[in-house]
């Protein structure tokens, strides 16, 4: 999705830094088979061809008011849930 709203309208990439970049994202998704490296959205194939760190609470290039919890339906973890787990860990 990133790499088609950056062509123009005969198709190309205008600058050499986006050539780079889009070059980027394939390398990166042909030697991964997941959107997400290590499992995490924080260090998706986006974040790692820009080589910028995402921003908390962001999902990049979906819209300024998506969070990551409901872009990628995840659970938030709390604290309690937390030590609930630790407490498991330990009986066992």
């Amino acid at each position: 999705m990133w790499k088609k709203t950056r062509v123009n309208k005969q198709g190309e990439y205008d600058n050499d830094d986006l050539q780079q970049v889009v070059h980027k994202i394939d390398e990166i998704s042909m030697n991964t088979n997941s959107l997400f490296v290590n499992g995490h959205y924080s260090n998706d194939v986006l974040t790692q061809a820009l080589g910028t760190k995402e921003h908390n609470g962001r999902v990049r290039g979906v819209g300024g008011y998506v969070t990551p919890t409901t872009y990628f339906h995840s659970i938030k973890k709390t604290s309690k849930d937390e030590v609930n787990i630790l407490l498991e860990n330990e009986e066992l």
